[in-house]
């Protein structure tokens, strides 16, 4: 019983944490049309915004090809948008998303790549 204890102890310490560190995610992403792409768009949803300093929020675009950041965007020029309880959606029109197979993106803060926001 002591064992069983100990592990579910440890579990919901490490859930804990986790859910303490996701204050941040990009929540949606638009790249590709069929036909001519319009209207790409990265969407990031923050909890407690007032919490933090917009622009130590980034948006790195990564070609696949050469591991190469070729676009950089920090929250602060995101356009406002709903906010529902303690979460703020942040959204941006960007064009030339690049969409290949391995092309991707992440969100950091302040230099740090948040948990779960590199995608591929």
């Amino acid at each position: 019983m002591k064992k069983i204890t100990t592990l579910l102890v440890a579990i919901l310490a490490l859930f804990a944490l986790n859910v303490q560190g996701q204050n941040a995610w990009i929540n949606e992403v638009h790249y590709d049309n069929a036909g001519a792409d319009a209207n790409e768009m990265i969407e990031v949803i923050i909890e407690d915004p007032g919490s933090y300093t917009l622009s130590l929020f980034q948006v790195d675009l990564y070609n696949g090809n050469n591991g190469a950041v070729y676009g950089t965007h920090t929250l602060d020029g995101f356009t406002v948008g709903n906010t529902v309880g303690n979460f703020t959606i942040y959204y941006k029109y960007i064009s030339g998303i690049q969409n290949g197979a391995p092309d991707g993106m992440a969100l950091s803060y302040n230099g740090t790549l948040i948990t779960g926001q590199f995608l591929s």
